[in-house]
């Protein structure tokens, strides 16, 4: 949380349903978590309806380059990160990057199970970006061993460093561009509901049961003619 607002009460204590707190849950973890998820990644959600019905969003990232055009594939940037008792190398780069699924996953759990609106449940996330995360320990652990993948691009470093070094316990992370996003994902969300209500009144609308008799009565007359 901010470091200014060290006691402030829980937004989980307002969520009406395990979905309303996966949610806000999810849009905060890109806040704290930059180095471990973000509004580029994906995932999946599992959701067991009150009809008793199990429901698997898969939202997660697709492969890198399929169905894409052919041509000279982009080399990986082989990277070496120490967790101290062992090494990994981690294949970075732009051909290791696949189109994300983070933001219409979240649209559509909303869509289709929570209770809250969106902007509600993106509100602490936004403010979190906006002003700030103090870093703990653990986290700083996080940035220390993740600092080689972030030292490859501009970008992650602007990201994911503070004054161009590692965060460490006690650095505030800003993510100004972070809350933005999540502010034009939640407008974004509220225009295409906006549009799917207008299209269904309208759908509506035009095809009263009336309607659709004489639609129905006036084909069946022509098939009716065409077979005479």
């Amino acid at each position: 949380m901010p470091p200014d607002r060290p006691t402030q009460q829980s937004p989980w204590k307002v969520f009406r349903n395990a979905v309303d707190a996966a949610l806000g849950a999810v849009m905060a973890s890109l806040a704290c978590e930059p180095g471990l998820t973000s509004l580029g990644a994906g995932g999946y959600m599992l959701v067991a309806t009150p009809e008793g019905e199990d429901v698997l969003l898969d939202f997660f990232i697709e492969a890198p380059g399929r169905g894409g055009a052919t041509g000279p594939a982009v080399p990986l940037i082989p990277v070496n990160i120490s967790f101290g008792d062992a090494d990994q190398v981690f294949n970075v780069g732009p051909a290791s990057c696949g189109p994300y699924g983070m933001p219409s996953g979240i649209c559509v759990a909303h869509r289709r199970f929570a209770t809250l609106p969106l902007s509600e449940l993106a509100a602490p996330a936004v403010r979190l970006a906006r002003e700030g995360v103090l870093v703990n320990g653990p986290q700083a652990y996080i940035y220390e061993i993740l600092d080689p993948i972030a030292a490859t691009t501009t970008e992650a470093r602007a990201l994911l460093r503070v004054e161009d070094r590692c965060p460490v316990e006690g650095d505030v992370l800003h993510q100004p561009e972070l809350a933005t996003a999540l502010e034009r994902l939640v407008v974004d969300a509220q225009l295409r509901r906006r549009l799917a209500e207008n299209a269904r009144q309208r759908f509506q609308a035009d095809f009263t049961a009336e309607r659709m008799t004489r639609h129905l009565e006036d084909r069946l007359e022509g098939i009716a003619r065409a077979d005479a």
